[in-house]
């Protein structure tokens, strides 16, 4: 994995490969030219992205990222560098570092930086010295070091790391994770990555946004493209462009800069349009260095971290905004849109090859105004004291105004009633949304369940029955970066029966307590009392036809006088039932599953019988003549006594 930075008095810009070894081993790719020296000063990186005229925009008083906390990938950190804050209690560590952990092999049990790297990064997300003021000044720092004192480390050490932030992010308020590091590659389109790709998921969920440096590689590759890691669709790769008139500068990797400016693309950093990425200053950025002092340096390493930064501010902003969080989605939508475009062969000059193409560099005030008009646009927010309210039986409209907006919408549900939410848009005319996402959450927020195409064409659906009474709330969404116009309706389907007191069921009554079964296998039961209900999963394939057959005294198979067999989907919704087209009153289903995925079984009785049953489940399979004849049934995996019925009751919900 590439430290993608230049230190041009301190060069260690340490690019990283990825071995079969699985470990990443730094190296210098870039150095200046020789007998170039330079001194640490204030950046010109505030007033490129316009964060001084954010600083002192009255609107924006406050926003400096205090209580949100940011997580740094890379060497480790100076524990006790006073850009960190003063350290209080004297335990030999800054105030605003509220973790720190070694995961790499060295066993020195500790994440002080020798190596530097991470140390200048951690600055620019959140020095609060002056002279070198990071983007949020006052923002908490975990620093977990994955890469060792030389700069190399493994794989599994970044997985390790990204695992313990996914399990620590409420801990900690973690909103931003740092990772100014990469490998020796170049792809031009996005692709999960094959070790971190779950960990990226897994933290986009908690809405966390995630930002990999681009690559220093581009004197290589002569090519657009990002490294391996920055590939993935759910991380934001950031490339480099001077921050001001800095000379001419020679990289040790063959790239160079005749001339420099503000805005232009350095000409080591890695770049494309087809993947989405974001551009900031990146050279040359002045930053803390272990020891308390502080140094330039250069790269795809030093740019990330000021898009961390701005992650953290807009968190802020729209917790105070909107009382809400942005998605990741809607961070990037809004990162990117109200970025400038710059173009990259105008003004560069420089030994590579321009691409002629326009990119986004990130605006922090743009951005903030951005949030700010989100929140005077957005029809309902995404939290309580923002979500609209819908009844049920009735319906509400309303408006995804761009890609990531979630709409809450409360609601008040009976335990034991079972009920029907639809989200309409453009397939049943209920608006212009082409793909509806409606999820279904408990008060405090936890998903209980989620749908995007259950209804009419893209439109989604979700059937529940709730187990307690009280508050609700439907989130409405679009799926893949739609937006649109909305319809939500909400509906009482059925009333369902009272469970079975604590402790007499053999089997739950619902999605979350159903029994495992599987194809091919034979399960007994009990309806113990009357309106029992008996719930088991079972994994179904798309294009198999199945036979379910639920037997009772009938067929000798227990001693349920009138079996009822119902089909439901992975939301509960029902798909089909029968109760008598069995041997006598014994119930059998004929299904052919249009999806693969999750089903249950439900298994009980009509009117006021109970006793017990057999529940069998078989693939219903046909076998072409080897002479060519019609396919032939092999009924045979049924009792001989029993005859196919294809009647069944169809339920279009």
């Amino acid at each position: 994995m590439t430290h993608q930075d230049q230190h041009p008095t301190d060069v260690f810009a340490s690019s990283s490969t990825l071995g079969e070894s699985g470990l990443l081993g730094a190296r210098d790719v870039l150095s200046p030219t020789s007998g170039q020296t330079f001194a640490p000063a204030s950046n010109d990186a505030a007033s490129v992205i316009n964060l001084d005229q954010f600083r002192g925009d009255n609107r924006f008083a406050g926003v400096d990222g205090a209580g949100y906390t940011v997580v740094v990938l890379d060497t480790g950190i100076d524990l006790n560098h006073q850009a960190f804050g003063p350290d209080t209690n004297n335990d030999g560590v800054s105030d605003r570092i509220v973790y720190h952990q070694d995961f790499t092999g060295e066993g020195d049990g500790t994440a002080d930086d020798v190596h530097g790297h991470g140390t200048h990064v951690s600055s620019i997300i959140g020095s609060s010295n002056p002279a070198y003021e990071g983007i949020a000044p006052e923002a908490n720092i975990i620093s977990l070091q994955v890469l060792g004192n030389n700069g190399s480390g493994s794989i599994f050490d970044i997985e390790d790391a990204l695992q313990w932030v996914n399990a620590n992010a409420d801990t900690y308020n973690i909103v931003a994770v740092n990772m100014s590091l990469g490998g020796n590659s170049n792809l031009n389109f996005n692709q999960t990555h094959p070790l971190l790709g779950d960990e990226f998921q897994q933290l986009a969920d908690q809405d966390i946004v995630t930002t990999v440096a681009a690559g220093n590689g581009y004197y290589d590759f002569q090519t657009e493209g990002v490294s391996s890691i920055a590939a993935d669709p759910n991380v934001i790769p950031v490339g480099a462009v001077w921050d001001g008139n800095n000379g001419g500068i020679a990289w040790s990797s063959g790239a160079t800069d005749f001339t420099t400016g503000a805005d232009r693309i350095t000409s080591f950093s890695q770049r494309s349009d087809d993947i989405d990425m974001v551009f900031a200053p990146g050279a040359l950025i002045t930053g803390a260095a272990p020891g308390g002092g502080a140094r330039l340096a250069g790269g795809t390493s030093q740019a990330t971290p000021v898009v961390t930064g701005m992650a953290v501010l807009a968190q802020q902003l729209a917790d105070e905004n909107l009382g809400r969080r942005l998605s990741n989605e809607e961070f990037e939508t809004l990162l990117t849109d109200s970025s400038t475009q710059i173009f990259d062969g105008d003004d560069e000059d420089d030994n590579v090859a321009n691409t002629n193409t326009i990119y986004d560099r990130v605006d922090m005030l743009a951005l903030a105004e951005a949030i700010i008009d989100l929140g005077d646009q957005d029809d309902f927010g995404e939290s309580e004291g923002t979500a609209g309210e819908v009844e049920v039986g009735g319906s509400v409209g309303g408006d995804i105004e761009q890609s990531g907006d979630r709409d809450w919408f409360a609601v008040e549900l009976d335990a034991g009633t079972s009920y029907r939410f639809s989200l309409r848009g453009e397939s049943s005319d209920g608006g212009t949304l082409s793909d509806g996402l409606l999820k279904l959450r408990e008060a405090d927020g936890t998903e209980l369940a989620s749908n995007n195409n259950s209804g009419v064409g893209t439109d989604a659906r979700l059937g529940f029955t709730a187990n307690a009474s009280g508050t609700y709330y439907l989130e409405a969404a679009g799926s893949g970066g739609a937006a649109g116009t909305y319809t939500l309706e909400t509906n009482i389907w059925s009333v369902a029966p009272p469970p079975p007191p604590f402790g007499e069921d053999d089997h739950g009554n619902d999605g979350r307590t159903a029994t495992s079964f599987g194809v091919g296998e034979r399960i007994t039961g009990t309806v113990e009392q009357v309106g029992d209900h008996d719930w088991f999963a079972i994994d179904l394939e798309e294009g198999t036809d199945y036979r379910f057959a639920l037997r009772g005294a009938s067929s000798d198979r227990g001693t349920l006088i009138d079996p009822l067999l119902q089909l439901r989907d992975i939301q509960g919704n029902l798909i089909a039932q029968n109760n008598n087209s069995g041997v006598g009153n014994d119930a059998r289903l004929a299904f052919e599953a249009d999806q693969t995925g999750l089903y249950f079984l439900d298994a009980s009785a009509v009117g006021s019988h109970t006793g017990t049953y057999t529940l069998e489940a078989r693939e219903w399979r046909t076998s072409p003549d080897p002479a060519g004849a019609e396919p032939v049934v092999f009924a045979s995996q049924w009792e001989e006594d029993e005859e196919l019925s294809a009647s069944l009751d169809l339920i279009d919900l």
